[in-house]
């Protein structure tokens, strides 16, 4: 087992009883516990494996502080990803950010995944260097798909002129200030620091946000922004 000092001596505490900042969940216990490995020297980030697809404890940690995800795709093919992730994650928490790695290209299920709310995708074939800079940017609020992903999701949003006008007359300028962030991908860290408040309010700013324009997750929310702003 491995230590880290903590304060002085002789207070130590197992890094495994740390809270994980990244959990992956997957059946393939070596590949798995290395790929946690990797991250955790090339991130700084505590990142721990979980093989079973039960989130109960993590249940009652704060949103502020809930891990991302990292869910293992590996031999999925795709053919009904809502399924998949209803039954797999019924136990997680609800605003928790969940990723998918070693998904295979071209099975299509990036539109479906955007609509899920899942923030983001790691192909199977990435290299390494893309692998951790998707981690990373995962980790930090960010969103992570292909451009092109991201701009066929944006033409198949739909929103009636009546409902837009109505939407964008009820944002407060600083909501508008906000949604153009998260627009560009911005996290909530980044818009706190930008503009001068806690990262409490822009959480507050965010469901407000949620609600007026009908959207449930981020990457809806930066989808609607581009079509609409």
């Amino acid at each position: 087992m491995v230590y880290a000092y903590e304060n002085s001596p002789p207070s130590y505490k197992p890094i495994e009883t740390m809270d994980p900042q990244i959990i992956i969940v997957g059946p393939l216990k070596l590949q798995n516990e290395l790929l946690t490995f990797f991250i955790g020297r090339s991130t700084g980030l505590r990142c721990v494996r979980r093989q079973e697809y039960s989130f109960s404890y993590i249940s009652g940690t704060p949103k502020e502080s809930l891990p991302l995800i990292l869910w293992d795709c590996r031999g999925f093919d795709g053919s009904n990803l809502s399924l998949e992730y209803g039954k797999s994650f019924e136990s997680m928490p609800e605003k928790c950010p969940i990723a998918l790695f070693n998904v295979s290209t071209g099975n299509g299920i990036e539109n479906e995944a955007i609509k899920l709310g899942i923030r983001g995708i790691i192909y199977e074939d990435d290299a390494p260097a893309i692998f951790i800079k998707g981690i990373q940017a995962l980790h930090k609020g960010q969103l992570w798909y292909p451009r092109d992903a991201l701009a066929q999701s944006l033409m198949e949003t739909k929103t009636s002129p009546k409902i837009q006008k109505k939407a964008q007359s009820l944002l407060t300028p600083r909501e508008k200030q906000i949604l153009t962030m998260i627009a560009v991908g911005a996290s909530n860290d980044e818009i706190a620091e930008n503009l001068c408040i806690s990262p409490h309010t822009v959480k507050t700013h965010l469901y407000n946000i949620y609600n007026k324009i009908r959207v449930p997750n981020r990457i809806q929310a930066a989808l609607w922004a581009a079509k609409n702003f």
